[in-house]
């Protein structure tokens, strides 16, 4: 049996790339499954994967900011070439990828066929902000035949959808034979607009064990000293308090993945924006003291890895993260 997967691995994003590792090189081989991931290239994620944000910039109508833009982008280049290559190499290395690349809705159609089954998911392929909308492609809309379509632990991240969406969505959920959701907000939204049943599912990482990582990042720690790993993927002063408060208890440093900010304090403070891919990341909370998270995939490792941890919901996408820990019975003082 050959299995296409149809999710987002291309983003300059840990989560997304780790999550795809997931299922295409852990969790599918372990049940005897030969599978690739189709390389379906989403216009949003290749124009975030650009060294230069060129049309970022000039969406921007306010000319100042226009021209900071530029600078700034200018003198980020080579931070986000030597990210962008942590990233490729990974992705090379480590996934199982069609040698088709799709490029446009109506290749996928003319080309993405003959495999066994098709598995859409995990991440946010179902977000209507991550996927340009309710997105058809994101639900098989263009597998042609009586092949198994099957949605394994897509995300909505939100519960704020609006009234067109929600006809987008039952639209939608009629190409689908099997429909699994990650976070129980997702299943109670969608449970109404089909007559499927709608389960609620694991996120690949979390269907496998920290050994199952061994080969994917080095064992050598890339920090030698004592450290609390902040993983912040937006502002959040909630973040920084804790995290700050928890070096100056355990007297140890600071590693912060994010951009930089002045206002960590620790015995000493390392930024690893533009010098973590996806297997540094796995280091770095493989060998924390604890981390400190606003970001799922940054608690779903934790949790993989046994580790101690703060989970600090993103402001827009945070009932990802809610569902997750209450679907391990985590309170807030625990």
């Amino acid at each position: 049996m050959k299995v296409g997967i149809l999710t987002f691995f291309r983003p300059i994003n840990n989560g997304a790339v780790l999550q795809a590792c997931a299922t295409n090189s852990i969790v599918l081989p372990k049940m005897g499954v030969d599978s690739e991931l189709i390389d379906y290239r989403i216009r949003r994620i290749e124009v975030d994967r650009k060294l230069f944000g060129i049309v970022r910039i000039m969406n921007e109508p306010d000319l100042i900011k226009r021209i900071r833009r530029i600078f700034a982008d200018v003198a980020r280049l080579p931070a986000n070439y030597t990210q962008r290559n942590l990233y490729d190499k990974f992705i090379k290395k480590y996934l199982r990828i069609s040698d088709q690349v799709y490029l446009s809705h109506e290749e996928l159609i003319q080309k993405c066929q003959g495999y066994d089954a098709y598995i859409v998911g995990s991440d946010l392929v179902w977000s209507p902000l991550m996927a340009e909308g309710v997105n058809p492609t994101y639900f098989l809309d263009f597998v042609k035949g009586n092949v198994p379509k099957i949605a394994y632990a897509p995300s909505i991240g939100t519960t704020n959808l609006s009234g067109r969406e929600f006809k987008d969505y039952k639209k939608n959920l009629i190409h689908l034979d099997y429909v699994s959701v990650r976070e129980k907000s997702a299943a109670d939204q969608l449970g109404p607009l089909t007559e499927k049943a709608i389960t609620t599912v694991l996120d690949p990482t979390l269907l496998t064990i920290d050994s199952e990582w061994d080969n994917f990042y080095s064992k050598t720690p890339l920090i030698q000293e004592d450290y609390i790993f902040a993983i912040s993927l937006e502002k959040s002063d909630k973040l920084i308090e804790t995290v700050n408060q928890l070096a100056y208890q355990n007297n140890c440093i600071v590693v912060a993945f994010g951009r930089k900010n002045n206002k960590y304090k620790g015995r000493r403070v390392i930024f690893t924006e533009s010098s973590c891919g996806p297997s540094e990341f796995l280091n770095l909370i493989k060998n924390a003291a604890c981390v400190v998270s606003n970001s799922y995939h940054g608690c779903a490792f934790s949790i993989v890895f046994h580790k101690d941890f703060y989970c600090i919901p993103h402001s827009t996408r945070g009932i990802r993260m809610i569902d997750l820990l209450n679907s391990y019975n985590f309170s807030e003082s625990q």
